[in-house]
């Protein structure tokens, strides 16, 4: 009997403890799903600097660009001109003194429900934002590219806590801002290095020199 009830308790306790760490596993899991929004939120604003200095693995070559924005939202607007500053690019409010002209059109933002819960409601929702633009070359008042950035993210609605609600959709507005902004000076650098003139190669050039330009050498 009392080896039995030794199997008994050693059996209660490990059920026990299975279920405190499978409680612990469920609040740790609800944090991070209510707080890994923001959190990615705070690492794109306080690292999208494209490596300080660079879009990806490229670096952003010119060295002023004046932004015009027809009807984009806010927050592009504020990560486009973040990302610029600190890719070390000046702001310039002249079009004539800057170098490279960045037009954003009317933000798209539209969401689309993608599931629905018990009572009839929206369970969840599929938010896209699609920000058209388009970047010219100011003193050769060339085009260098045009087209439209899009982020999508999909958002499941809580029917609890509003604020928090509010506050994770706010996250989220911010991170696809950051995205779009990021696609499009991505595009902009890259068509702006493709209509750069190339540098002539070495052997091409000319020897510097009197006994070069007479083809022969000195006695």
């Amino acid at each position: 009997m009392g080896r039995v009830r030794n199997v008994v308790l050693r059996s209660h306790a490990m059920c026990t403890g299975a279920l405190m760490v499978r409680s612990k596993n469920d609040q740790a899991w609800w944090v991070l799903s209510r707080f890994a929004p923001l959190l990615l939120a705070v690492l794109l604003l306080t690292g999208c600097g494209f490596q300080l200095k660079g879009v990806g693995s490229a670096t952003v070559t010119f060295q002023s660009a004046y932004v015009q924005a027809d009807g984009a939202r806010a927050d592009v607007t504020r990560a486009l001109n973040n990302m610029l500053e600190a890719s070390s690019v000046q702001r310039v409010n002249r079009l004539a003194d800057a170098e490279v002209a960045i037009r954003l059109g009317p933000t798209q933002y539209k969401t689309t429900r993608t599931s629905i819960s018990g009572s009839g409601d929206t369970g969840s929702e599929l938010i896209t934002m699609t920000q058209p633009f388009s970047a010219d070359q100011v003193m050769t008042a060339q085009a260098l590219v045009q087209g439209e950035a899009i982020s999508y993210r999909d958002r499941r609605i809580e029917t609890g806590g509003l604020a928090a609600a509010a506050q994770e959709l706010e996250s989220l507005r911010t991170q696809m801002a950051n995205e779009l902004a990021m696609q499009i000076l991505d595009r902009v650098q890259r068509a702006y290095e493709a209509q750069r003139p190339k540098p002539l190669p070495s052997e091409t050039l000319a020897p510097i020199g009197d006994a070069a330009k007479k083809g022969g050498t000195t006695p």
